[in-house]
């Protein structure tokens, strides 16, 4: 057997010991201790070599700290006061803060401008007022400004403008012919056939009314107002006269009167499936039945007759994605939950549906001042 020569480890004195393809360890003649071999073969047939394996102790020196030294120190006080130390919540506190001070003061903006009215003003002027006014369901209630107008039926103000408006509103209530009222409306030659067809069927004559209040809204060199009428019953309505250019004072006619193209309860039996003009109160509403019973794509309102409390509501259905359905959308957003005053063009599906189930054809306009409608 082969001889290999190496030093051992343990004694470090030279030692021959005889190795085989097997051998792991001998046994040192010097110190008698273990002196542990590995073998590397390059090639078969070539010389083999032990290679010593020491193993060794790595020892730590005496006094040293396992743990690093510096080590968090925590902080006093209950949670909410330790969070404020952390600067990522201490920046969304500060912008929590200004966005607090930026919605208290466009709050503060929007009471200002209701209160002074600068949103009809912006908006292109009172005929946008009658547009925009948020109504209950009951457009003629119990006046509350009876008292303005305690010193005759038509109180001066001593604005030039609105006081001649107010007696032009005062001709228009006592004029005894369709043929005298018919001078004092606005849009006349577009109106004329309407206004004679309404009168032949509800009887011509003054309108009984008790006092006429001023628009307290109106500044000078104002050429458009909004009165309320007060009737016998206490109840008002709401009368807008415009000034055009070079003329005198005219009524609109169909705001006044609430004009629809039919009696709603006669369209209700009817059912035309051609569209119609309705001045209404437009509330949100969750009722889906029948033809109308796809609530993905349908959004639904229920419509008021304003001069009937006694007329049954009807569910009118718009498409959410069309575009008369992104206009009411936008203009329903804005109502609080409150109805709206609102002229639509509606009309009933030709397949069958419900007499209280209808198509909103086209919004005309935001309230119930609609030029030549």
């Amino acid at each position: 057997m082969p001889l290999t020569e190496l030093v051992c480890p343990h004694c470090e004195s030279t030692v021959e010991v005889q190795v085989t393809s097997v051998t792991r360890s001998r046994e040192c003649p010097h110190c008698g201790r273990l002196i542990v071999l590995q073998f590397a073969t390059k090639v078969t047939g070539s010389k083999r070599r032990a290679l010593l394996m020491p193993t060794k102790e790595i020892s730590r020196a005496s006094g040293a700290p396992v743990a690093a030294a510096v080590q968090p120190i925590s902080l006093e006080n209950d949670v909410q006061k330790r969070l404020m130390h952390d600067p990522e919540v201490r920046s969304i506190a500060s912008i929590l803060r200004v966005g607090i001070f930026v919605v208290l003061g466009l709050v503060v903006v929007l009471m200002a401008g209701h209160w002074l009215k600068w949103w009809p003003w912006l908006n292109g002027g009172d005929e946008a007022t009658v547009a925009s006014t948020n109504v209950s369901r009951e457009p003629v209630g119990k006046s509350s400004r009876a008292e303005l107008a305690k010193d005759g039926v038509v109180q001066l103000t001593g604005n030039a403008e609105m006081d001649a408006a107010l007696l032009r509103a005062q001709e228009f209530l006592e004029a005894k012919t369709v043929e005298d009222r018919l001078k004092l409306v606005r849009d006349r030659e577009l109106m004329e056939e309407k206004i004679r067809g309404y009168y032949a069927a509800k009887g011509d004559g003054p309108i009984a009314y008790e006092r006429v209040l001023p628009d307290r809204g109106a500044v000078a060199g104002s050429t458009s107002f909004i009165f309320q009428v007060v009737l016998p019953t206490g109840a008002e309505r709401q009368m807008m006269l415009t000034t055009p250019a070079g003329g005198k004072p005219v009524v609109d006619w169909s705001s006044f009167v609430v004009y629809s193209d039919m009696d709603w309860v006669e369209w209700m039996k009817e059912k035309p499936t051609s569209p119609r003009v309705f001045r209404v109160l437009a509330a949100r509403d969750e009722f889906f039945a029948g033809s109308f019973s796809d609530t993905d794509t349908l959004r639904c309102l229920k419509l008021f007759d304003p001069l009937s409390k006694d007329s049954p509501p009807i569910f009118a259905y718009y498409e959410r994605a069309s575009p008369v359905g992104r206009e009411m959308e936008f203009v329903m957003s804005q109502s609080g939950g409150q109805a709206l005053p609102m002229t639509l063009a509606l009309r009933y599906p030709p397949y069958g549906s419900a007499e209280n189930q209808v198509w909103v054809e086209e919004r005309i306009a935001e309230g119930w001042v609609a030029r030549g409608r």
